[in-house]
Parts: C-alpha cells; structure tokens; sequence
C-alpha cells in the first residue's frame, strides 16, 4: 500500500509566525523563518496544566489542525500530530514560492483561530522536489515552472528507519553515489503501538531524522505503511483511520511516497 504526499494534496507548509489575530495569543508556539520549497518545518504546541488534564492520551483526544493559503490562494487542510509529553506538531512544507497564510482551529480553544504567516523560497534544483504522475506511465517533479522528469531508480531496505547508525549512514551514501533516487522500508517496529490507541512518538523521532538525511541526499523513501500486521495492530476501522492519520500527518511534509 502505497500513496503519494504530493497526490494527497496535504500541502506542507511553515513560517515566520505572526500572529495578527489579538483573540488568541499562541503560547509556546515555534516559529519558523524563510524556507526553502519542499522542506519540512514544525510549529509546535504545547498544553499547558489544564489542557494536558483533560487530554490524558493526547494521541486519540486533541484535534488540532491548521488551514494553510497559498499565494495563488489554494487552500490545505494539515492535521497536527502528537509527539509525546504535552507536544503537538503541525509540519509544514510550502510548495510555491511566496507568503502563506495559515489559521489555527481544533478542540484546543486557546489556540483556535490563531493565524500566522510564512515565506517560502525558491530552490535551485527542482529535481529535489515532489514527484507527481505526469501520466500513466511517467512521473515528473512538481515544479510549476519546468517539466522535470522523475526517472525512479529504487531499492530496498526495510529495517532504514531502526538499523544501527553507521551502518544506514553507509548504505545512504552509497545508495547516493550509484544515482538511487528511492528507498523502501518499513515504517513499524515492535513496540511503535504498544495498544491500538496508543503511539510511542520515540522510533518516529528516528525515522523522522533518517527521511530528512535521504531527502537530502536526493533520496525519496517508499514508505511500507505495514506488512501483514495491520489488522493486527489496529483491529477497527477507527484504529486504521487515526494511524493513517498520523502517519500522514508526521510524513506527508517530507519526500515520500
């Protein structure tokens, strides 16, 4: 099972964050500065004594989103995702060049309706940008002004997100020196879900950083969202539907399929 970032249309966005609206004032909230297109920032959230009360497992309970406008005025709807303690995360990243403007909503009421805006710049190599189908038999990158064709050259290691450090550091700069553009691995470990409705943000983390060093590197990661365990793990369809969620969330930002 396999799905695209760019073709979900999630928009991944961030930004210097400038708050306009006096009614909500954002407390410990990240901002971002200028970013270049295609690459992921968080504005983070954190409850505070009341609010992490009332949303003892924040994973199920707290609904926090934000709307995100681009320069040409579409419009992208990014869930946030929980990642342990009282922390909340919106990932961003823009796609077109120029200032967006984003406004917070969600059952969190200390933060809804806070709005903020951010700077997206261009980069120099649109070949290190999402890939869309450019046809049934073609993929191109999602640069509005240049047809860049994706020609995918991929392989396989589904243990990248949790094998020892050096040993995935060698394997992405060899990857990286034969032209690989892809990388498969799965993205659940024992342990990652502990129960149905419970997330241990902490492999994540992990995972987080190694798609960022293979994006980087020009490397695109093929993301196994499970192998023969899903019904498992998540035995109703509200179970699946919040780890998709997260997931998508957590890694739709980043240069995935």
């Amino acid at each position: 099972m396999e799905f695209s970032a760019y073709t979900m249309d999630m928009g991944l966005r961030w930004l210097p964050l400038i708050l306009v609206c006096a009614t909500a004032a954002v407390h410990a909230q990240t901002t971002c500065p200028p970013t270049a297109l295609y690459t992921p920032c968080d504005l983070v959230f954190e409850l505070n004594d009341a609010e992490a009360a009332a949303n003892p497992n924040p994973y199920v309970s707290v609904d926090l989103r934000a709307e995100f406008r681009s320069p040409r005025h579409r419009t992208h709807l990014i869930f946030a995702f929980w990642d342990g303690a009282r922390r909340m995360v919106i990932r961003f990243s823009p796609t077109e060049v120029g200032d967006w403007d984003y406004r917070i909503s969600g059952n969190i009421q200390r933060f809804a309706n806070a709005t903020g805006k951010l700077s997206a710049t261009a980069i120099d190599n649109p070949a290190l940008g999402f890939i869309r189908t450019a046809n049934v038999h073609h993929f191109a990158h999602t640069d509005d002004n240049k047809n860049v064709p994706h020609l995918w050259m991929g392989d396989t290691s589904l243990n990248f997100g949790f094998m020892e450090a050096s040993a995935f550091q060698e394997m992405v700069e060899t990857h990286a020196k034969q032209k690989f553009n892809h990388i498969r691995g799965s993205i659940l470990v024992d342990g990652m879900f502990p129960k149905p409705d419970r997330v241990d943000p902490a492999p994540f983390r992990q995972l987080d950083e190694r798609i960022q060093i293979m994006n980087r590197k020009g490397i695109i990661a093929d993301l196994v969202l499970a192998s023969g365990q899903l019904t498992k793990l998540f035995p109703t369809w509200q179970d699946r539907e919040r780890y998709l969620r997260y997931i998508v969330a957590r890694y739709a930002p980043m240069n995935v399929t």
